[in-house]
């Protein structure tokens, strides 16, 4: 860990010491240095002598933002006029958000081992005032051990203009007047020459349209942030936290298995910050603190007390 502490990121050695472990347990090897206080004390040497930069590394795509850039192409919301790429990107875009798909789940890119998210996965269930899509998603990320795990886009109640059941129903009509199967054992999402969707389509797509929407992210040193794989995901987070989802909620929709895995995908802004301060703003006049007699709670000064007193009294 010392010698490659110099050329690899702290984050990359954890990976590496989880593949040692690995193996070891793969061949019947005890294991006992997880929690070994010299190696613990040696990852938090590394982590203050090479520390990473606090750098933002995605745009979270969320709903707003999503809406914005759907609002730029020529037709919308009349869906019978737009271009097909758009209507295969705005198709996607709503059923990945919705759903909190991970972009590998929704699309392939170069290297990918990941099965191809096919029509028989992706179903639209429920009636017309009811409807939802279900997506079967096959060999899930973090649960191998399972054949597929279902996912739902579920839209809005009433007219909502970017609703997944509304475009996937108009993406289909679509690509079948084009002759382009996309049910069945075919992709679910195909471009317009047959191949299924790509990674490289969705976010060079995604940064021309919020190019053209003038939507811009900057990190805190004033650096743009680029649409990456993770977007889509990251939005629904955004939009969740904005909505005041529960945080259980927000696990369930997006298949975390625990609380906190939504936590790599959250970002907080500018606007989160002033959300903050209004409400701060809101508090009643008693909580406002003017002035008078105050007491403390400490558990500390106020633990064995004879006294009597909860804590120390301040004016």
């Amino acid at each position: 860990m010392a010698s490659l502490g110099p050329t690899v990121k702290p984050k990359s050695l954890m990976k590496y010491i989880c593949g040692v472990r690995f193996v070891h347990l793969q061949s019947g090897l005890e294991w006992s240095l997880t929690r070994h206080p010299l190696v613990l004390m040696c990852l938090s040497a590394l982590r203050k002598r090479y520390p990473s930069q606090n750098i933002l590394q995605k745009v979270p795509l969320s709903l707003g933002i999503l809406l914005a850039m759907c609002r730029r192409m020529p037709g919308w919301p009349i869906l019978s006029s737009l271009l097909f790429a758009d209507l295969l990107w705005a198709t996607a875009s709503s059923v990945a958000f919705f759903a909190a798909l991970r972009g590998g789940e929704f699309f392939t890119y170069k290297g990918s081992d990941r099965p191809i998210l096919l029509g028989s996965m992706v179903r639209l269930l429920g009636g017309l005032s009811s409807a939802f899509v279900l997506i079967d998603i096959p060999s899930p990320k973090t649960r191998p051990d399972l054949v597929s795990m279902p996912a739902f886009a579920v839209p809005p109640s009433g007219f909502f203009e970017m609703s997944p059941t509304t475009l996937l129903r108009a993406y289909r009509l679509r690509a079948s007047s084009m002759s382009l199967a996309v049910l069945g054992s075919n992709p679910a999402f195909r471009l317009e020459n047959g191949s299924p969707l790509s990674r490289d389509f969705m976010v060079s797509n995604a940064s021309r349209l919020a190019g053209q929407a003038g939507i811009k992210v900057l990190d805190s040193s004033g650096t743009s942030v680029p649409i990456v794989a993770a977007s889509w995901r990251a939005g629904f987070v955004q939009s969740a936290r904005d909505a005041r989802l529960p945080a259980r909620t927000i696990q369930e929709i997006g298949r975390w298995t625990s609380a906190a895995g939504p936590l790599p995908y959250s970002v907080s802004s500018t606007s989160t910050f002033r959300r903050a301060a209004d409400l701060m703003l809101q508090l009643p006049p008693g909580c406002a603190g003017g002035g008078g007699q105050f007491v403390s709670s400490s558990i500390i000064t106020g633990a064995g007390n004879e006294g009597g007193e909860i804590g120390p009294r301040l004016r």
